[in-house]
């Protein structure tokens, strides 16, 4: 039998990789495939691809949520701390510390509530604080009285951020074992024989009401494909 689709070597991806091209030609299929004998291969695939996401969901939660959780919690801590602080300050009997005070207080207002955003915004809004705040200078903060504040903020911000990272690397590997891995290789094993058969359709009817979904499928194959060699020519290139 002719092959019509691309070779890809489906193992050496990463996870999250796999799951991706498997959800693309999956919702390729199901749009673009409208032949009685293809719409008939879609559910086997359908239920493969959509176990092995739930089980990637599942185990990416179980492992990192509540540590992520704990850390965003704890900044969103200090930086009430430090919005409370900066305007109690603003009333200071000091003139000079109450002007300094009311000056990183308007820097505070000119961002908003931090804590009332999305997670990536939020991140992205305290790194613009922390680098206006940085601006001022750590003479100026102290006169506030506003330096620790500033300063345990700025390492639990990276501390989150580290954690995220960490979080985003290893779901990204294909390390993952038990049910993740078992549902990983079902997942392979259906999208393999469903473009095997869609071959044997193709050999037997044609190319006609196959031709868009082809393109489409090996465009995301090839892709995925170099990806997988570029990243062994680098750790190739690493050890050499």
């Amino acid at each position: 039998m002719r092959k019509v689709f691309i070779a890809c070597a489906f193992s050496s991806a990463w996870a999250e990789e796999f799951l991706n091209l498997a959800n693309q030609i999956l919702k390729a299929a199901e749009e673009m495939l409208k032949s009685p004998e293809a719409v008939g291969l879609i559910p086997p695939l359908r239920e493969a691809v959509v176990a092995f996401g739930t089980a990637m969901r599942q185990e990416k939660e179980n492992r990192h949520t509540a540590v992520v959780r704990q850390a965003d919690e704890a900044a969103d801590g200090l930086w009430r701390g430090l919005w409370g602080m900066t305007r109690v300050m603003t009333v200071h009997p000091n003139a000079v510390r109450r002007a300094v005070a009311t000056s990183i207080y308007g820097i505070l207002q000119k961002y908003g509530n931090a804590t009332e955003l999305f997670k990536k915004d939020q991140y992205g809004y305290l790194y613009n604080l922390i680098r206006d705040l940085e601006a001022l200078g750590s003479e100026r903060l102290a006169l506030a009285y506003v330096d620790e504040w500033f300063v345990a903020l700025k390492k639990r911000i990276v501390v989150y951020k580290d954690i995220e990272n960490a979080q985003n690397m290893e779901s990204g590997t294909r390390r993952v074992a038990g049910i993740v891995l078992n549902r990983r290789v079902a997942a392979e094993v259906a999208l393999r024989n469903f473009l095997q058969r869609i071959e044997a359709w193709v050999e037997l009817n044609g190319k006609t009401n196959y031709s868009a979904f082809i393109n489409y499928a090996n465009a995301q194959l090839d892709h995925l494909q170099q990806t997988i060699k570029s990243r062994q020519t680098l750790l190739d290139d690493q050890e050499g």
